[in-house]
């Protein structure tokens, strides 16, 4: 591990407040999940955790922190002469035929902080995926502009595929391929999955995949102003330039963490942090004042995952001190068993007596986007569980452990285009009636359920953070 582990007090943290922490993120709201935790300090490892069923070596859904790493793309771009920051579109490429009234003035800072003038994201116009685009970039220089370039923030995908483009254009790589020498490989993080559009560009805003453990190191990194083992990795000044407010966004709901000022694809926080920040709560927040960066890897709902940095200010950053805290073996001990016990919360039960009458039965499903009716089959510690529709999903499910299974099936899967997921399911009877599957998507933060009642003869399907 690149990072030394020590006691969490012998960095100012104090084991009782990481565990108090814990307490929170598992009193959360029902489906509210957190999957990975990491908190370094100084340089030092103090609690790392994981709730089965993911894991350490889990590359997970990065969701918006991925347009970390395409602004970072830009950064090394700038420094080697392919664009300025004030370098507008319309003299780097070519305006297609229909471009929007003043798509061409929109400039690589626009692009950075969201403000590009355009009310939304070309791939919600008229309710289209943004997979039925052919063409990107066109789509993106035609949609009408609502205000001018720079002045409003609006959160704008397609203003980081743009960037993507961009690169791509400009150094004939691909935006990853682009950054492996550059950083990955210096950061000895693998090539993460990434998704690409019809013409094979990285999409720039959202698709990549780390573990917990590697979006630290990119944490460190840009704690440490860009230098990685005495080299100044980054271009200098970068991080200064990047992190700093440039547009105000006080009118941003989420939270008020969301509400401190946008950077170059990074989001200012209480307390002078910046954090790198993804759907469902995937996070890397950025302490300078206190030499620390806490990761999280997460399964909330967009609107509760301030949750999350409210907890953490709470429990932690709030306690932390500037020398070495008191030792406790004791509360140490209690820290380590639990983290190395983490768990998400599974129901088990084979107990009904009216089992019978669901095993090997077909129930129709209320209406749903992609199926039409449910099977079970039990044996004695698992359901064989499918569903029938356009594409059928089988699976098995646990009565007394998770059982794994293969999927492709990624329709299921909220906002990315993912070509595979594991399912990891467990079943159980919520009373003598009631049969209830839940089946998580790994890596991913989508949950599936399916509920049967036999005592009115229904079933349903549901997705949580998903496309059902």
């Amino acid at each position: 591990m690149l990072f030394e582990t020590v006691t969490p007090e012998e960095c100012g943290v104090r084991s009782e407040d990481i565990l108090s922490f814990i307490d929170c993120l598992c009193a959360a709201e029902p489906d509210q999940e957190s999957h990975a935790l990491l908190l370094i300090r100084h340089g030092k490892l103090l609690a790392e955790g994981y709730f089965s069923p993911y894991r350490q070596d889990m590359a997970h859904n990065l969701f918006s922190i991925s347009k970390t790493f395409t602004s970072t793309a830009v950064g090394f771009a700038m420094s080697e002469g392919y664009f300025g920051l004030d370098d507008s579109l319309g003299t780097l490429i070519p305006m297609p035929d229909g471009a929007a009234e003043g798509a061409a003035n929109i400039t690589i800072r626009n692009l950075l902080t969201m403000s590009t003038g355009h009310a939304g994201e070309p791939v919600h116009a008229g309710g289209a995926s943004r997979y039925d685009i052919e063409d990107w970039a066109t789509a993106f220089l035609q949609q009408e502009l609502k205000w001018p370039s720079g002045t409003m923030f609006q959160y704008n995908g397609f203003a980081s595929y743009m960037l993507s483009y961009l690169i791509y254009q400009k150094t004939g790589q691909n935006l990853i391929d682009y950054l492996k020498p550059r950083l990955f490989d210096p950061l000895d993080i693998p090539v993460p999955f990434y998704s690409k559009d019809a013409k094979g560009i990285f999409i720039g805003f959202s698709s990549m995949r780390l573990t917990a453990r590697d979006l630290a190191k990119m944490g460190q990194l840009y704690l440490q102003n860009g230098v990685w083992k005495g080299k100044q990795l980054l271009p200098k000044g970068w991080v200064a330039l990047a992190t700093q407010r440039h547009i105000d966004t006080s009118h941003v709901t989420t939270g008020e963490d969301w509400n401190q000022g946008y950077c170059f694809h990074f989001w200012r926080g209480r307390h002078n942090t910046f954090r790198f920040c993804g759907a469902f709560g995937q996070m890397c927040v950025v302490m300078p004042d206190y030499d620390a960066i806490f990761v999280t890897q997460s399964g909330f709902d967009n609107d509760k995952i301030k949750y999350i940095l409210e907890c953490f200010y709470d429990k932690i950053l709030s306690r932390m001190q500037d020398g070495p805290c008191q030792p406790n073996p004791e509360a140490y001990d209690m820290l380590q068993r639990r983290l190395k016990n983490l768990s998400l919360l599974e129901r088990y039960s084979t107990v009904s007596p009216l089992a019978d009458r669901i095993n090997g039965q077909e129930f129709r499903l209320e209406p749903n986007k992609l199926y039409d009716s449910v099977s079970f089959a039990f044996t004695d510690d698992t359901c064989h569980v499918t569903l029938f529709g356009g594409q059928n999903l089988v699976f098995e499910a646990g009565l007394k452990a998770p059982c794994l299974s293969e999927s492709t099936h990624s329709h299921l899967v909220a906002i990315e285009k993912e070509d595979f997921a594991t399912l990891s399911a467990t079943a159980y009877w919520s009373d003598p009636h009631t049969f209830v599957v839940t089946a998580r998507l790994l890596p991913t933060q989508t949950i599936l359920r399916v509920t049967v009642d036999i005592k009115t003869n229904t079933a349903a399907a549901q997705t949580i953070r998903g496309n059902l």
